[in-house]
This record gives structure tokens, sequence and C-alpha cells, in this order.
């Protein structure tokens, strides 16, 4: 859908408050209960909610994460409820001796024309790795570790679609870090929900596999991209397709394997929705 005069008035103001604007050029058009999703302010929505001034908080946060950063605002576009729009920049960094690139993407939901609900996104991991600030040599792995990581991923792929019991690889030491958010329910608008399980061995992610399987309904798709490795960890991104309700939903995940030895010692999986409902159920 091609955004309206009023949306692209948004964006503008939006994009020139990530720039340095004060909170106070956009307050009269943001919601009373206006409530902000972004991992630069905890990333859980319920810890978000305890701010008390949370556009000025989270204005804050960007430029104190990038404090010489000039955003320019791309791909608008609209939603059901509210529109999305991208945006990109550059961070000076010493570490990687130049400019490094930065994306983002900013959804907002409206309501009665004004800004209900806003998610701010940046893939960090893919910053860090450029900073040299997790591995100075992106692509160079441990032999042995990366097919021990490729084993626990694809033994991760099956638990999700076949619904098995048990994941190869995992034992009891192993940590497990495990964030997923989901939309609640669409027929209700664009709301998510997120819920956050960390645990030694498989209890961690028994619990997110219940919460999954308990939303998912079968036959659930799950496809995997090429891991990349960095030392004696793998990182595997791809997409999981799966019907929700009367819809077939697709969301991205991203999980993480640490294998020291020939044994998995820590897992992080990920899952999120894509940036605009319109991927989501594509």
């Amino acid at each position: 859908m091609q955004p309206d005069p009023m949306t692209e008035a948004l964006a503008e103001l939006l994009t020139a408050c990530f720039n340095g604007s004060p909170a106070s050029s956009i307050a009269h058009l943001c919601d009373r209960s206006l409530m902000i999703n972004s991992f630069l302010m905890g990333g859980d929505r319920r810890l978000n909610a305890l701010a008390t001034a949370q556009l000025p908080t989270l204005l804050q946060a960007v430029r104190t994460r990038f404090p010489d950063t000039r955003f320019r605002s791309h791909d608008l576009s609209t939603t059901e409820q509210g529109f999305t729009f991208g945006l990109s920049g550059e961070l000076a960094s010493a570490a990687a001796g130049r400019a490094l690139p930065i994306e983002c993407t900013c959804r907002v939901r409206l309501a009665q024309e004004k800004i209900s609900e806003l998610w701010f996104q940046i893939d960090e991991y893919r910053l860090l790795l450029e900073q040299g600030r997790i591995c100075s040599a992106p692509g160079e792995s441990v032999e042995a570790s990366r097919t021990a990581n490729e084993r626990a991923a694809e033994a991760l792929s099956q638990l999700l679609r076949t619904r098995t019991a048990s994941a190869e690889g995992l034992d009891a030491d192993t940590n497990v870090h495990v964030n997923i958010e989901l939309y609640k329910d669409l027929s209700k608008g664009l709301i998510t929900e997120t819920r956050r399980f960390d645990g030694a061995g498989t209890a961690a992610l028994d619990e997110a596999l219940q919460l999954l399987r308990g939303r998912f309904q079968d036959p659930v798709e799950l496809s995997f991209g090429k891991g990349i490795s960095q030392g004696s960890t793998t990182t595997f991104r791809g997409k999981i397709r799966a019907r929700v309700g009367p819809n077939k939903q697709r969301y991205n995940i991203v999980c993480g394997f640490t294998s020291p030895i020939d044994r998995v010692t820590e897992c992080w999986i990920c899952i999120t929705p894509p940036p605009t409902l319109m991927e989501c159920l594509a």
C-alpha cells in the first residue's frame, strides 16, 4: 500500500527524532499509553512498560548507542494498522578502522491517527561482528566445533518439525537461551508477546517447544541457511512457516551454538516476526 501524506509526515518526524530532535516535536501525535519495544530499552515488553517516559527513553538510548550517526529513512510502506520504514546510517568504529553501515527497522501501530505502539529493531549481532567485538576473523571455524553445531541445528530443526522428544547434542550442562516474539492475535491487531527462557540442560528448550507446539499447527516448515562460523561458534538463520489459526504465518529464526570441544556448551535461539505483516502472511 502506498503511504499517504500523514504517514509520510509521521515517518519524517520520527526520523528527525532519531537524529536528535526532541521528543516534544512529535509528542502531540503519540497516544498517552504509547508502548515501545526495543532491545535498546531492555528488549522485554514487560520491562519496556516500566519506563515512565517511553519515547524520550528510546531516543536517548538510540543517540547514546549511535552518537554521531545521521539516519536516512527509506522503503516506507503502510500496513493494516500502521506503517513500517527502514533507517540507514553509518557508525564510526575505531576497532574496525572504518565507518560501519547501520540498518534499522521502525514499525508503528496507529490508533485514532496517533502512534500507539512502536518497534525499533537493529541487527546488533551483525554490527558486533563487523566491529570485531565477537570475532576478528568471521568465517574461520574449528572443524570439530562446526560439525557439532551443524548436528545440533539439524536436531533443533527435527524437534520443531516432527515434535520429537529430545535434542541430540544438548545435554544437562548446555546453557540454553531462548527469546520468542509472536503475534498474539492478528484478528485484534498487530500485537506481539515476548517470552524468554533461560536455563541449563533441555528444561528451558522444552518450555519453549511447549509454547511453539501449542501455537503452531502441523505441518511446521523450517529451513536453515548455511551456518556462519567464528571459532567454536556457528550461527544459523532460517524461516519458520506454520498455520496459526486460520492463517499461515512466517517467522524469522536465528540460532547459535558454541562447541569448544565436540559437544554444545551454549545455545541461543531467537524467533521474531518479519518487519511487516505482509511478509508474515506471505
